[in-house]
């Protein structure tokens, strides 16, 4: 951005510019995250009667034409009039991905985040200083939040992420979702990317350790052996062309696409499931909050350090994780994930502990009620 532009935009912020009774949500996808928890509870408090909701999205704004709550509406980011117009009106910005900019010092905006600290992305993602405050899970991740932001720590609220609290609940009878299945043992297979649909690579494989048809089909053996389902959701950004093709008994690809046909969310599934496998993702840090067993896919790690970076010592951070290797080593965690053994309970425990400031389950409550002076 040229200096004049700049300088303009510090001028309009620091003015006392009307605003309008909107709010402006946005998540990626729409509709997810810690944006849609806090947006629910908005719904539910009735504040959507008082102020007009509205969800910048990257999708048609058809896609959400069976969203049928009162004063809430949809606009494409593509739009750009309409989108500058919403951004420079609206009192209240809250976002998880895309960084929507304060407009005027009328706005009150909130990053709401979408993961905690581990990977370095420092000068890759960037918080301007003039959003008034951030998420994070504790003020030990927030110090660390706010150096990958260029943010400053002060203005790092340690209320807990609102997607965590659905991992506090009932589980769903996964039974009903998998039908073709049988199983009595279930882990959730999240990985981060590692090929990024836009170009950027931290990694020369696809997806950890799946490098071929013949290791999924050992996988897939093994876990039917111990009567344990794995179920796989890739990074929506990870490019899976080569592998949503599999049709294993008990190895099954799942995307957005299906959560929605479920009618759930991807946190509710994953509350549901007996144990996580995933990698340098910080689904790690939310999933210490079920206290269940963690896998750790491992196999590209010096690559993935070399090229990406850690901010913090992933050896010792995640050290509540069996790491994983080699397709033997996701078969010997699969079969210790049947067999109920949790080896590493008292390192996750002592991790969960320094990570999460809160482990209660009430997190959407302490921030829209944080958010709610904002608005009178």
């Amino acid at each position: 951005m040229s200096s004049a532009k700049e300088a303009v935009r510090g001028i309009l912020q620091k003015l006392p510019l009307p605003t309008k009774k909107i709010i402006l949500f946005e998540s990626m996808p729409t509709l997810t995250d810690n944006t849609k928890a806090v947006f629910d509870e908005m719904v539910r408090r009735g504040w959507n009667e008082s102020y007009e909701f509205v969800w910048i999205t990257s999708e048609p704004v058809e896609n959400f034409a069976d969203i049928q709550i009162p004063n809430v509406r949809f606009v494409n980011r593509a739009d750009d009039v309409q989108f500058k117009k919403l951004t420079f009106e609206s009192r209240m910005q809250l976002m998880c991905n895309e960084v929507l900019v304060k407009r005027t010092s009328r706005q009150f905006t909130m990053y709401l985040a979408h993961g905690c600290a581990l990977k370095d992305v420092r000068g890759k993602y960037e918080l301007p200083e003039s959003i008034d405050c951030a998420l994070t899970l504790s003020p030990y991740l927030g110090a660390y939040d706010a150096q990958n932001l260029g943010y400053p720590a002060e203005k790092m609220l340690p209320l807990g992420y609102p997607r965590n609290d659905e991992l506090f609940g009932d589980r769903l009878p996964l039974q009903t979702l998998f039908p073709d299945a049988a199983f009595q043992k279930t882990i959730y297979w999240m990985p981060t990317y590692r090929q990024h649909k836009n170009g950027l690579v931290h990694s020369n494989i696809s997806m950890p350790i799946l490098y071929d048809e013949d290791i999924a089909g050992k996988i897939n053996d093994c876990a039917a052996k111990n009567d344990t389902l794995l179920i796989v959701k890739p990074h929506f950004a990870q490019d899976v062309s080569k592998i949503k093709s599999m049709e294993l008994s008990h190895l099954k690809f799942i995307d957005n696409d299906f959560l929605n046909e479920k009618s759930i969310s991807n946190y509710v599934l994953l509350r549901s499931v007996d144990a996580l496998l995933s990698d340098y993702s910080s689904v790690y840090y939310d999933y210490l909050l079920t206290d269940k067993p963690i896998g750790l896919c491992w196999d590209d790690f010096e690559e993935y350090k070399a090229r990406e970076g850690f901010l913090l010592d992933p050896q010792d951070i995640m050290a509540g994780g069996v790491k994983i290797y080699t397709p033997d080593d996701l078969c010997a965690f699969v079969e210790s994930v049947a067999k109920g053994e949790d080896a590493l309970c008292e390192a996750r425990r002592a991790i969960r502990d320094r990570v999460h400031t809160h482990a209660d389950g009430f997190s959407t409550k302490r921030v829209v009620d944080f958010l709610e002076p904002y608005l009178r």
